[in-house]
């Protein structure tokens, strides 16, 4: 992105979390943590002792709920901004970066979190590079993200469902959903869980959910304290709509390399482990 880009795009933030801030006065945090835990399956106690990092956090504090966690890091450019929001009085740390250059070291966090931030990057795949190199092997990525294809100065990246080829194949999918956006947000059309019809052809916006495991991308199986890994594709075990299963297992041949994206017009569904999710 330009540097122009970029600086409208950071005056745009702070003018929206500002504003949240009049509103609200105080930044409610209270309603993070069931997106953290019971929608991808997982309690407070997963997050025990564990290092969770948190890319594209916002000033609300969206990991205050896990103060089990060994440490919880917000990775934000604006960090120091959020300070005046009322971000200074939190339990966790703020690091003020950028999702393309994360300040920590490979494999260092157990959790990596990128909940409604993906498409405001300024450069996707050096983003998604930066979610591999931190994450653990055998940690978890959970991902919420908008997915469409009109970009806005604050939302500047756009992709579709296929995005999920960009993770393999150090990333392997454990759960996988796709919503229909509904009106008041990300957050609200999950809690609607209207799934995504992708027989209709219609362009609008939807919303991907996705649980990941940080696998062996060389494809053998490795053991860590004693707990067997699994290998870079165990993609089977979920039922995966087919043009995404294809999408994933191209980009598994060619390790580092991104195949050519495939259109969203199959009758697929969204499913997470062998259970249909209405």
């Amino acid at each position: 992105m330009e540097a122009a880009d970029v600086e409208q795009k950071r005056r745009g933030e702070l003018s929206y979390w500002s504003s949240r801030k009049r509103e609200e006065g105080r930044l409610a945090n209270e309603w993070y943590e069931r997106f953290y835990t019971e929608h991808f399956g997982l309690s407070a106690a997963d997050y025990a002792g564990k290092r969770v990092l948190d890319i594209g956090c916002g000033p609300r504090g969206s990991l205050e709920w896990a103060a089990g966690a060994s440490e919880r890091v917000g990775l934000d450019p604006l960090a120091d901004e959020y300070s005046k929001l009322g971000a200074h009085r939190h339990g966790m740390t703020y690091a003020a970066a950028r999702a393309e250059s994360i300040p920590y070291a490979d494999g260092y966090f157990d959790v990596v979190c990128s909940f409604n931030s993906l498409d405001h990057v300024d450069d996707l795949r050096a983003a998604i590079g930066e979610i591999k190199r931190v994450a653990a092997v055998g940690g978890l990525v959970l991902l919420l993200t908008d997915v469409h294809d009109e970009p806005t100065p604050q939302e500047p990246v756009c992709f579709g469902w296929d995005v999920l080829s960009l993770f393999a194949p150090e990333l392997a999918p454990q759960s996988l959903r796709c919503y229909e956006k509904q009106g008041g947000g990300m957050y609200q059309s999950i809690e609607q869980g209207v799934l995504f019809d992708h027989a209709d052809p219609r362009r609008r916006y939807g919303v991907l959910s996705a649980r990941f495991v940080r696998v062996n991308p060389r494809g053998r199986k490795l053991r860590i304290r004693g707990v067997k890994l699994p290998a870079a594709r165990p993609v089977e075990s979920i039922r995966l709509p087919e043009f995404l299963r294809r999408s994933y297992y191209r980009a598994c041949r060619k390790p580092y390399g991104i195949g050519k994206a495939e259109s969203v017009n199959g009758r697929d569904r969204s499913y997470r482990g062998d259970r249909d999710h209405r």
